[in-house]
């Protein structure tokens, strides 16, 4: 049977407990204060915190996304650039090439490389993060791997400021956009002065202009059960005829390829306040909405439903 601890044991066991709290109090005032240095002097955090400018922040997956959000509208617009020429492009050749100036653009490149997967990801830690909070230790891990190979050029400040914004948002606080046809090159030596995209999200992500009151919708059906554009349609009219939304559905119909997911396309660009009202009503409160821009359409939007989709009950 062991005997009694000797005191000096004991004492050593104690300084190093002291030791250690003491290390922990240190580091977290050292990051309080470059929290409170970088808040004034770091251009990004500042302008997060102001909300005077939109952040813009390149994510190099193997076709790489270019996203400028607005922290006074907590909105966010993802463009889906072409994939970069070769593997291992640098951040300022992907920007080169789309014509967006690198000043003031973050850049990450992370471990997941499948642009599909990689927004999948975000989109479950987006809901999952509330229910499982422990959650943000790994987040945080992966942040300091990146930082130490030096795949980010995020600096602790932002990381810390981008972390705040992130928790507040939900997948359907980002609008996603695919890149424009490539232009050919008579067209390219005609208007060689043309906005770049950095320029174009900017204004994408203002308040938007005044709107009709009434949305005007398409319902499609891609999930291959008959009749569901229809009661999905009856379940709109119902929400409108009781004052909880003003829309008409112009349409219904089945759409012509069957889709996995469900999703909202905003073909106006006007409306993404309404339309992720409409997709809360729907049941659809985790999809981010897609932009298709379409002068000859009829609607000013459409809800393409999927085979994940389910008619929530109605109240």
């Amino acid at each position: 049977m062991a005997g009694p601890r000797r005191p000096e044991i004991m004492e050593r066991t104690t300084f190093k407990t002291k030791l250690k709290t003491r290390i922990v109090v240190y580091a977290a005032l050292a990051v309080l204060a470059y929290g409170a240095f970088a808040h004034f002097y770091n251009p990004h955090t500042a302008a997060l915190t102001a909300g005077a400018e939109p952040l813009n922040i390149l994510v190099l997956t193997e076709k790489p996304m270019f996203i400028s959000y607005n922290p006074r509208s907590a909105k966010a617009v993802i463009t889906n650039m072409a994939p970069a020429g070769k593997k291992g492009t640098r951040a300022y050749e992907v920007l080169k090439e789309a014509g967006i100036s690198p000043q003031n653009v973050l850049y990450i490149t992370p471990r997941l490389q499948n642009r599909a997967e990689f927004w999948d990801l975000c989109k479950s830690n987006l809901r999952a993060w509330r229910k499982k909070p422990y959650m943000i230790f790994a987040y945080f891990y992966n942040y300091v791997k990146l930082r130490a190979r030096g795949r980010t050029n995020i600096a602790p400040s932002d990381f810390v400021m981008i972390t705040l914004h992130l928790m507040r948002l939900e997948p359907g606080d980002f609008t996603i956009k695919n890149p424009d046809p490539a232009p050919s090159a008579q067209s390219r030596r005609k208007t060689p002065s043309a906005s770049p995209p950095q320029q174009i999200l900017l204004a994408e992500t203002a308040a938007p202009a005044a709107a009709p009151k009434t949305l005007v919708l398409e319902v499609l059906n891609a999930s291959g059960e008959a009749g569901l554009a229809a009661e999905v349609t009856r379940y709109l009219r119902d929400l409108s005829n009781r004052g909880l939304i003003d829309i008409d559905v112009i349409n219904y119909g089945n759409y012509s390829i069957a889709q996995e997911k469900s999703k909202i396309t905003d073909i106006t660009e006007g409306r993404p306040e309404d339309l992720k009202k409409i997709g809360r009503l729907l049941g659809m409160e985790n999809s981010e909405i897609f932009i298709s821009p379409d002068k000859t359409a009829i609607a000013d939007a459409k809800i393409i439903l999927g085979k994940d989709f389910a008619l929530p009950k109605n109240d």
